[in-house]
């Protein structure tokens, strides 16, 4: 008994091999000595329930006596259509093909390009990718091996992207690599979400920026610029809608240049406006800081020149820049730590323009753990070289020994 069922598991298993070979073979060429019918320069439409499926053209199409499969040779113009008959993919290319008309269903391989066309969004995907196939009862089209997609002036390119036509997704799946003017990033697994123009990631991503300053930026914002910046975190969401582009990065932000470092909980970039914040346990380091002077100023009053040169440290629960008025603030439990001075306010702003850095709302400044000074405001005149205190708006030049 056990013998004549092994025999019969190896003819099955044999059986299907020949069958799986046979059809490699009816995909790449016709083969004169079997029963099948062919057609040059055709288009097949499929219907259900008398409305369009797919309409694709093809330069060469054969099928077996008694199947219902269609297998092709280059495959020149493919459409497939939605329950109402509304476009959800166009231009459908692709060396070879296979259209199973019971299934509805359609398979491409080689030289693979399409346009998806989301009903919610307003623009279309472009796809490039070795492998295609569409699953009209599941409303799914999957782009295997080497895809790349265009949203915009964004490339994608991910092992594998799986569009669901109701409800409408777009899932990347595996290692994928985003690629925008100024950005590069790294994930796995995402989607877009075609209703707020949005990629979501919410597992870990690298995003490596690089950006040209501008002639109408300020020295500071320049010397920022004028490195790569690495940022690492736990998920992020990118909108994109023409050459403006939004991100948001959350949770565990990490951001790095040689000599900075930044980490948050929530991190957000909006290009198209200039405008930069962080927020949440937000904690800066720098190993010195040159790139607050501009570049052509040397300093004479030896607190602001161990000021510049010393290591710093800067929290809050708030930070953000504006080009607006090219400042950076700080918003809430403010603290800044150079070797044994610590400051603490409510409030910092930094003028970039006009190097002065003014801090308000309960000003403490403490040295070797005592408190030196409470004032209502501090002004730091980097480019006059001056520290003023505010008490009851009575000014007053402020000395200490920042080298302590």
């Amino acid at each position: 008994m056990i013998t004549v069922v092994k025999w019969m598991f190896i003819v099955l298993v044999a059986l299907g091999g020949y069958i799986i070979y046979r059809d490699r073979l009816l995909t790449m060429e016709s083969d004169t000595s079997r029963s099948f019918a062919e057609q040059k320069n055709t288009r097949s439409i499929g219907y259900e329930e008398g409305k369009k499926v797919f309409d694709v053209r093809v330069d060469s199409m054969w099928q077996e006596t008694y199947t219902d499969t269609f297998r092709s040779k280059n495959i020149t113009s493919g459409t497939i259509y939605d329950a109402t008959e509304a476009v959800i993919i166009s231009d459908l290319r692709g060396d070879t093909g296979i259209i199973n008309t019971i299934t509805k269903s359609i398979n491409a391989s080689e030289n693979v390009f399409a346009h998806i066309h989301p009903r919610e969004h307003n623009q279309t995907i472009t796809v490039n990718a070795l492998a295609f196939s569409y699953r009209h009862l599941t409303k799914t089209a999957s782009f295997a091996d080497d895809t790349r997609l265009q949203i915009e002036n964004t490339y994608i390119k991910s092992s594998d992207v799986t569009y669901i036509n109701d409800p409408e997704q777009l899932l990347l799946k595996g290692d994928t690599h985003l690629t925008n003017a100024s950005s590069k990033s790294q994930f796995e697994n995402g989607h877009f979400d075609t209703k707020t123009n949005q990629l979501i990631v919410d597992s870990p991503v690298k995003t490596v920026y690089s950006r040209k300053a501008t002639a109408s930026q300020s020295d500071t914002v320049r010397a920022l610029l004028a490195h790569e910046t690495t940022i690492t975190a736990k998920g992020f969401k990118l909108g994109v809608t023409g050459d403006d582009v939004r991100v948001t990065y959350s949770p565990t932000v990490a951001v790095s240049q040689p000599d900075k470092s930044l980490t948050c909980h929530t991190l957000h970039i909006d290009e198209s406006n200039d405008e930069y914040w962080a927020s949440g346990n937000v904690s800066m380091a720098f190993d010195n800081l040159n790139w607050l002077k501009k570049e052509s100023h040397t300093f004479s009053n030896d607190n602001i020149r161990t000021m510049i040169r010393n290591p710093t440290t800067l929290s809050a629960e708030w930070a953000g820049f504006s080009k607006t008025n090219n400042t950076l603030e700080l918003v809430t439990n403010v603290e800044i730590k150079q070797k044994s001075i610590k400051i603490t306010a409510d409030y910092l702003r930094y003028d970039t323009v006009n190097d002065r850095i003014h801090i308000s709302g309960n000003v403490m400044i403490r040295a070797f753990g005592m408190n030196q000074l409470e004032t209502e405001q501090l002004i730091i005149d980097v480019a006059n070289e001056t520290f003023t205190a505010i008490t009851t708006s009575q000014p007053s030049e402020l000395l200490f020994d920042m080298d302590s």
